[in-house]
């Protein structure tokens, strides 16, 4: 049988369980109940089936893009600085032919910007993200070099660390331009 808690019921559990070791878990269709020595935490269950999210991680990549975090993290800094207005909105172009990674990014009154970065890409490809998203991921992230793919303008696009089997998995839906 699998369940959905409620997030602030997990947290509250993690609070005041402290340095306890051993959790009783209890459910059944409607509720949830953690025990540990004289303390319970009943809460109900959240009702509904929670989406499968395997089935939004795209299983092959038109486009790959491994990028050093620094490199791609500086560029994605520069637009998103003009991107405010526009809502965080920059366009990422990949160019297999000059192994180069650009953002594209425009503000009303400060003007457009193009910043690049030197990568290692398997084809040409280009998608519209916001800003904050990317940016909130790379500050996540603690490899030396990541993998970004995308599979056109619409389809989702992949963050993860360039190692064999990555512990992270980052999903980012493209803006429609």
């Amino acid at each position: 049988m699998s369940a959905i808690i409620p997030a602030s019921t997990l947290a509250e559990v993690s609070k005041s369980v402290g340095d306890e070791k051993k959790i009783t878990v209890l459910f059944d269709d409607s509720q949830v109940c953690f025990k540990t020595g004289d303390m319970e935490i009943v809460s109900r269950l959240i009702d509904g089936k929670f989406p499968d999210y395997r089935q939004l991680i795209p299983a092959t990549a038109e486009t790959e893009i491994v990028i050093k975090k620094s490199d791609f993290s500086r560029v994605t800094k520069i637009a998103a600085l003009f991107a405010r207005e526009s809502g965080g909105g920059i366009t990422i172009t990949a160019s297999e032919e000059n192994s180069l990674l650009s953002i594209h990014s425009i503000a009303s009154e400060l003007g457009e910007n193009t910043s690049e970065a030197t990568a290692k890409i398997s084809a040409d490809g280009q998608v519209t993200l916001n800003s904050r998203y990317l940016t909130e991921v790379l500050n996540i992230i603690d490899a030396d070099e990541i993998v970004f793919s995308f599979n056109g303008k619409l389809s989702p696009c992949v963050i993860r660390e360039q190692v064999k089997n990555p512990d992270y998995t980052h999903i980012i839906m493209p803006l429609k331009s």
